[in-house]
């Protein structure tokens, strides 16, 4: 059971999970990047198959449906929702988009930096990946073409799209009484239920007829685990965050993956099962002790968004470095981007905000 006072950021760790899993991507991007001497990622032995990269970004998925099912509740406005989604992901996003291109132009890219700044494939990068309707640009001219694994200058940046498109079904839903009614929630579930089995089965063929039909593919996987997010903030009162029932989950799903009779809809739905009750279970079962500095520095997303082009920079300098020696000095360079993210972008933007719908809500004198 999740108690109302338990919501509340300075009673619980979300904020120390946000963080374990922006490292966790970083962890597994240090090899997927890494020059193939030291072997293919290891991450997904220990997950049946997919990276720690994977499962943490299912993790983040998760978190984002609890916590924004909290907001849109407080809220109960589609306005004042989107407001202050828009302010906690575009201001970092769009700082974090044109520090990379100056940074990368002026110290990483082999050709001159007036080509650089003055090049169409330049200005794509920034617009393409601030478009929530273009396909994500992923090069830069000149930027990592040498480097070991390939030449992509932040492939954390594919999942905000989906994120921004969760928030929007969100709200749509919540306008439309869906979330606040039993009868319309139960309908709209077996409505999501029905959508994931039947891209389960027909999925796979329409991706190989039509390559976009991919995007639906990580979509369906993304929203499962934003919808149990949903799911766990309905029904926090009646919640698990019991580390028994984490153990038993995790046994039931062991066995599972040991039988091999594997289906990717329940390998994937066990996965993000597992993940969702692991992160409710540090969030609201582990002691805080020692920890309440860190309410103050939410830097998991500018950890987030700056981390790959950092590790990537790294590999450019010294393409046989070690995944090890990547993981450590890339997370050691990221967190003051993040910091700084956090402390002149981020949350001056969220502050803003806030004082924006205070003032429209208190009432007017003559």
């Amino acid at each position: 059971m999740i108690s109302d006072q338990q919501l509340r950021a300075d009673t619980n760790n979300f904020l120390i999970v946000r963080l374990v899993l922006a490292s966790f991507v970083l962890v597994s991007h240090a090899f997927d990047l890494a020059s193939s001497a030291y072997g293919p990622n290891p991450t997904p032995g220990w997950f049946g198959g997919v990276s720690l990269g994977h499962v943490a970004v299912n993790g983040f998925f998760f978190l984002s449906g609890f916590l924004v099912s909290g907001s849109f509740e407080r809220r109960n406005d589609p306005a004042s929702f989107i407001s202050a989604r828009v302010a906690r992901i575009f201001p970092g996003y769009i700082v974090n988009l044109l520090v990379t291109i100056l940074l990368l132009g002026l110290f990483v890219t082999s050709v001159a930096p007036a080509n650089f700044f003055t090049s169409p494939q330049t200005w794509n990068f920034f617009v393409a990946n601030l478009s929530t309707l273009l396909p994500h640009s992923g090069t830069l001219p000149g930027v990592f073409t040498q480097n070991p694994s390939m030449p992509a200058v932040n492939g954390s940046l594919w999942t905000i799209n989906f994120e921004l498109a969760c928030y929007l079904a969100l709200c749509l839903f919540g306008a439309l009484g869906i979330l606040a009614s039993k009868s319309k929630f139960y309908l709209f579930s077996a409505a999501f239920v029905t959508f994931q089995v039947v891209w389960a089965v027909v999925g796979s063929g329409l991706e190989q007829q039509f390559g976009s039909a991919l995007w639906v593919t990580a979509f369906a996987r993304l929203s499962l685990s934003f919808f149990l997010g949903v799911l766990a903030f309905r029904y926090r009162h009646v919640a698990s965050v019991r580390w028994r029932d984490l153990v038993i989950l995790t046994v039931i799903t062991m066995a599972y993956f040991v039988i091999g009779l594997r289906t990717p809809l329940v390998d994937e739905t066990l996965r993000a099962l597992m993940v969702a009750q692991t992160i409710l279970c540090v969030a609201f079962s582990t002691s805080r002790k020692g920890l309440a500095r860190l309410d103050h520095f939410d830097i998991s997303f500018g950890l987030y968004i700056y981390a790959f082009p950092i590790q990537q920079t790294w590999y450019a300098f010294f393409p046989d470095m070690h995944p090890l020696w990547n993981m450590a000095l890339s997370l050691a360079t990221a967190i003051p981007f993040a910091l700084l993210s956090w402390r002149f972008i981020e949350k001056p933007a969220l502050d803003l905000n806030k004082q924006f719908w205070k003032s429209r809500r208190m009432p007017k004198t003559a």
